[in-house]
């Protein structure tokens, strides 16, 4: 239980600092204040449940995309997190 929780948090700072730099670096990624917080979490919960769930499909139905499926799942869980939440805009 504490391993899974020291993950769920460095996984969390990761994002975090990621969508923070991505904000700082990229022209046309805006995170508005509070709502930083919970695109962080959103994007979070998309990755964590994306991420086995592609990685599966990548397995059973397309090897070949065993790969990118960081890449894969860093774009579902951006959409998804734009989609729902105010707060970033892509």
């Amino acid at each position: 239980m504490l391993r899974l929780l020291a993950s769920l948090t460095l996984n969390v700072l990761a994002n975090a600092v990621g969508l923070f730099m991505a904000s700082l670096i990229l022209s046309g990624f805006e995170i508005s204040g509070v709502a930083f917080i919970i695109a962080v979490l959103i994007y979070t919960v998309v990755e964590v449940i994306a991420d086995p769930l592609i990685t599966k499909i990548a397995i059973t139905s397309v090897p070949a995309l065993r790969g990118g499926v960081a890449l894969i799942t860093t774009f579902v869980s951006l959409l998804l997190t734009s989609l729902l939440s105010d707060g970033i805009s892509i």
